[in-house]
């Protein structure tokens, strides 16, 4: 897919007069595209050379790589679930198969949610728009530079790399700032904080009951933390007053009262922090009860 829409974008001569030889190597696609080698023929050389005990290959991959593994795998599937709606819009295709298929589809989708892939959120794609099955075709210049606009002044100061905060509170920001109602944006302030005091409980194992800066204290801070983010005890108590400070100020703030109109801006760098948060208890070590 990055190689299609390279080349349909070098074929142009509008745009390669604007990026011109050096600007299409620093070109987005590009830099993706040479990152996704670089990967992929590391990996083939741990594989083909590292040791196989009796469940697979042991590699070590950060968790960014993780991440961007697991992206690649979900595309992959929606690609497969075409191929199955194909299959299924023939004529005589008896139900058995289909199920099989389903099944098949099934246990794929299974393999993301296993081992490391299971606390990994999925990493925004520079491509996540497949062509439709049996279209071989590159696809048109016009979409490659629908791509390459700017896009909304929300989304393109603060990149939010967490899906369930793009989804529940970008939209949310956008229409209050285009309608003009600064005085509710504190609900989007409400709502990051809410994901992220969900996310902090499922990641450190604790009670529903368990929330603000109690949450805080019993993931980072206490004699025995469930989330490790650093072996140095300073800095892990540091982490765990971050966390504290979010939830003592931010989230109460927002929470017990109306905070009247509010800078779009900064409770757009907010959700920026939440979303860092969240990459970095997702990225703890966890800590056996």
């Amino acid at each position: 897919m990055l190689e299609t829409n390279i080349k349909a974008v070098e074929e142009d001569e509008d745009l390669r007069s604007i990026f011109g030889e050096e600007g299409l190597k620093s070109f987005p696609l590009a830099k993706e595209l040479k990152r996704v080698k670089a990967n992929s023929a590391w990996l083939q050389m741990e594989i083909e050379t590292g040791d196989q005990d009796g469940w697979g290959y042991e590699v070590n991959v950060s968790h960014d790589w993780v991440r961007f593994i697991k992206s690649v795998c979900i595309l992959y599937l929606d690609h497969l679930r075409q191929k199955r709606e194909k299959i299924a819009s023939r004529r005589g295709v008896p139900k058995s198969l289909l199920q099989a298929v389903d099944q098949q589809l099934g246990r794929f989708e299974e393999k993301t949610q296993m081992g490391v892939f299971s606390s990994a959120t999925p990493y925004p794609l520079l491509l996540d728009q497949l062509p439709l099955v049996g279209g071989e075709a590159a696809p048109a210049v016009s979409e490659v530079i629908r791509d390459l606009r700017p896009r909304p002044v929300v989304l393109d100061t603060i990149e939010v790399r967490d899906p369930t905060l793009r989804s529940r509170c970008l939209d949310l920001l956008a229409q209050f700032r285009e309608d003009g109602q600064y005085d509710r944006l504190d609900t989007v302030i409400n709502e990051a904080t809410r994901i992220l005091e969900d996310r902090l409980r499922a990641l450190a194992a604790a009670p529903q009951e368990c929330i603000g800066v109690d949450l805080a204290k019993l993931a980072f801070g206490s004699s025995n933390p469930r989330l490790i983010v650093s072996d140095i005890p300073a800095e892990q108590e540091a982490a765990h007053l971050l966390y504290r400070g979010v939830f003592g100020f931010v989230r109460n703030s927002a929470h017990h009262r109306l905070l009247g109109a509010l800078q779009a801006e900064r409770v757009l760098q907010v959700v920026g922090m939440v979303d860092y948060l969240i990459s970095l208890a997702e990225a703890a070590r966890r800590n056996k009860i």
